[in-house]
């Protein structure tokens, strides 16, 4: 019997989320990108970057987009070694981001 059609699996995961440490790279005023430390369910990612760039689609909103960790292959080319779904959580994600870099202002 043939299936038409694939129909993606749902994501069920629920994932718990906290920033536990955030970094403010700024230029001129303009924010550039911040460094971030993730704890998803128990597990600590370091070193991920919080960017924002603008949507194509509604022109002036700005979407976030988080990198996660790589290393680079012998072919030259940069492969996340830990990666989950942050989509459903980026709102989340953002607030603790704008959270914790105002409650840890930088120290200079």
């Amino acid at each position: 019997m043939a299936i038409k059609g694939k129909e993606k699996a749902e994501n069920k995961t629920e994932y718990q989320i906290k920033v536990i440490r955030a970094k403010d790279f700024t230029k001129d005023g303009e924010p550039t990108a911040i460094s971030i430390d993730l704890v998803v369910n128990g597990v600590t990612l370091y070193n991920c970057w919080y960017r924002t760039y603008e949507d194509r689609k509604n022109a002036g909103d700005e979407i976030g987009f988080i990198g996660f960790p790589s290393r680079k292959g012998n072919d030259g080319k940069y492969y996340n070694y830990a990666y989950f779904d942050y989509r459903p959580y980026m709102d989340e994600i953002e607030k603790q981001i704008m959270d914790f870099l105002t409650n840890n202002p930088k120290k200079g």
